[in-house]
């Protein structure tokens, strides 16, 4: 078994304002390592911080953590209007232009999880925008010794997360147990 460490990095603070703090690892302090993956942000929100604003050109998908105690609601201008239960993670593709917001579901509690903005292939940044939604108990869960893998998006072995995306990446929720060891084939580059 091949087993490499590129680099360990604490992400760096983010946005620190009323309602919102982030750690984030943005591509222009790491193209090498995170593309296609624009910018990764470890997020604690509690409270409204966005109006509705535009995207366009790439996919953002934003992850509840399960452990959280409140989850978003999610809407946009393409019809889509939902709660991102903790578990649940939303795909939104921006494609050609939407406008989204997304607001926690009660001010003062904590939200906490991903927020990752993930690019598009020249030949799909004008695709129609859309939604895709994975509730915290409709996707894949894959069970070995002392390890528990929830498949959000993308494939992890023989077993592949339901939404279909269009840019290939992987996204797994990995919980290991104290001395659990866990082999993972990774895509080349």
């Amino acid at each position: 078994m091949l087993t490499t460490t590129i680099r360990t990095v604490q992400p760096p603070k983010g946005l620190d304002v009323p309602g919102l703090t982030t750690h984030d690892l943005t591509f222009e302090g790491f193209r090498n390592e995170i593309n296609p993956f624009l910018i990764v942000s470890l997020f604690d929100m509690t409270g409204p911080v966005f109006p509705p604003h535009p995207h366009g050109g790439f996919s953002v998908a934003t992850y509840i953590f399960p452990e959280s105690e409140i989850g978003f609601w999610n809407q946009d201008t393409i019809g889509s209007s939902n709660a991102i239960a903790p578990g649940s993670i939303h795909w939104t593709v921006a494609g050609h232009g939407l406008m989204h917001e997304e607001t926690v579901e009660r001010s003062g509690k904590h939200a906490h999880g991903f927020q990752i903005w993930i690019d598009h292939a020249t030949k799909d940044r004008h695709i129609k925008p859309e939604g895709l939604h994975l509730a915290s108990d409709a996707g894949p869960v894959v069970r070995e010794e002392g390890v528990t893998k929830r498949v959000l998006v993308g494939a992890s072995g023989k077993v592949a997360s339901p939404l279909a995306i269009p840019t290939p990446v992987r996204i797994l929720d990995i919980e290991m147990e104290a001395g659990a060891t866990l082999s993972e084939a990774l895509m080349p580059g």
